[in-house]
């Protein structure tokens, strides 16, 4: 616990500046190399050769380069963010009926490179058109961060002193139904936050953003037993060890990755 901790109160800071602090193309560079780290511990999900891992991670980076350049092209953006949105309703059935699906044949591994594409170019795209988003794009980010951080945070409480059914577990045996609604809870009152402060709304456009602040929440839950289900079935029990206490990069991003394409679209489509 104090590896964990002692490892947040470093990268907090850090992840602040970032977001709020550089250039929209430094911060699109900042984030092409972490969600390449987290392309390459996808690869070990996959099970290929650590040639075969450095060359998804070439096409991964590929992808963002090519994003960046189309970023002004919101048919694209709003096709990819739409895509996003469609994989994670199927991940959610996926979770649902698991370990059925998975196998550790050729044409599954393939699935898996292609489930990892959707993914994290999704997540580039939100993350970065969040950002740049005029002079407020930076609380934009911060506000579907703080509904993300909100709602592990409730869950984690909220499990620990009155979890008794548990939610998936195949999957994610420490997750509880309580942990679930503690996390919609918090998430519901930051988000009714972020539509005051960050948004400028009030009145019913407030009530719609706090449905949508829940309806991120419960996807970023989704994208958290997600990889769980992926790690589970390759044997291992974090993607990676860059962060000491936290595991890999996945492991910190697993719920923004379901997340922000999916509160990006939200946006779009409530014109907000």
């Amino acid at each position: 616990m104090l590896t964990r901790l002692l490892t947040a109160i470093v990268l907090v800071p850090l992840v602040l500046a970032a977001i709020f602090y550089l250039p929209a193309d430094g911060f699109a560079v900042l984030m092409a190399l972490c969600l390449g780290i987290g392309a390459w511990e996808w690869g070990g999900f996959m099970r290929i050769s650590p040639i075969m891992r450095a060359l998804y991670v070439i096409l991964n980076a590929a992808g963002f380069a090519l994003l960046w350049y189309l970023r002004e092209d919101s048919f694209l953006r709003f096709m990819i963010l739409e895509a996003a949105a469609l994989w994670w309703l199927a991940a959610l059935v996926w979770i649902m009926i698991y370990p059925k699906g998975l196998t550790a044949d050729q044409s599954r591994t393939v699935v898996k490179g292609l489930i990892g594409l959707f993914t994290l170019q999704p997540t580039f795209v939100a993350l970065c058109y969040l950002q740049s988003m005029g002079d407020n794009g930076p609380l934009r980010l911060m506000s579907v961060l703080v509904i993300i951080w909100s709602a592990d945070t409730g869950a984690y409480f909220a499990g620990r002193a009155f979890g008794r059914n548990k939610l998936a577990p195949k999957v994610s045996p420490g997750k509880t139904w309580e942990g679930v609604m503690g996390g919609l809870a918090c998430s519901s009152v930051l988000a009714m936050l972020g539509a005051w402060y960050v948004f400028d709304l009030s009145g019913i456009n407030a009530a719609v953003f706090v449905l949508l602040g829940l309806l991120v929440a419960s996807v970023s839950i989704v994208g958290d037993l997600s990889e769980s289900m992926f790690k589970r079935h390759a044997g291992v029990k974090d993607s990676g060890q860059i962060f000491p206490g936290h595991g890999g990069m996945l492991d910190r991003i697993d719920s923004v990755t379901a997340a922000a394409p999916v509160f990006l679209l939200g946006l779009i489509l409530l014109k907000i």
